[in-house]
C-alpha cells in the first residue's frame, strides 16, 4: 500500500531497506539495498525517506535528508504530506539544529549526556 502511494506522487526510483531481521518481501519495481548494508550507508544516496516510525526519521534529521513518517521524529519535523516528496527540501540548518536539540533532550538521559553518549553517537555518524 505504501509503495502504491509513493508511486502515485513521485517519479524517482524507489529503494527499500528492510531491517536486517525482517523477512524479505518481494515488491515489483522496488530496488533493494543489500541485506547487510548499514542504515547510514543506505541513507547516503537517498533523495528522501518514507518510513513508519521514528528511528530512521531521526537518522534522516541527522543527515539532512527529507523524511515522511507516520509517527515519531520524522512525523514531527518532516514532510507534512507524501505529495511533497518529489520537491522535498531538507530542513533549513537552524530548524535542523532546533529539531536535533529537541530530540537530544528526549532521547538521552542526563547521565548518558554526561557520560558522552550523545557526542559519541554524533561522531559515529560523522556529524562532528
Amino acid at each position: 500500500k505504501v509503495v502504491a502511494k509513493i508511486r502515485a506522487v513521485r517519479k524517482r526510483p524507489i529503494v527499500m531497506r528492510e531491517k536486517p531481521k525482517n523477512p524479505k518481501i518481494e515488491i515489483d519495481g522496488v530496488i533493494r539495498c543489500p541485506k547487510d548494508q548499514k542504515c547510514k550507508d543506505a541513507l547516503r544516496s537517498a533523495w528522501a525517506v518514507v518510513c513508519k516510525s521514528g528511528n530512521v526519521g531521526a537518522d534522516c534529521l541527522l543527515h539532512g535528508i527529507p523524511v515522511y513518517a507516520e509517527v515519531g521524529p520524522g512525523a514531527v519535523y518532516g514532510l507534512k504530506s507524501l505529495a511533497e516528496i518529489d520537491n522535498a527540501e531538507p530542513l533549513a540548518p537552524d530548524a535542523r539544529i532546533a529539531a536535533l536539540s529537541d530530540l537530544a533532550y528526549w532521547q538521552f538521559s542526563t547521565q548518558e549526556i554526561s557520560a558522552g553518549k550523545l557526542w559519541a553517537h554524533l561522531r559515529e555518524e560523522g556529524l562532528i
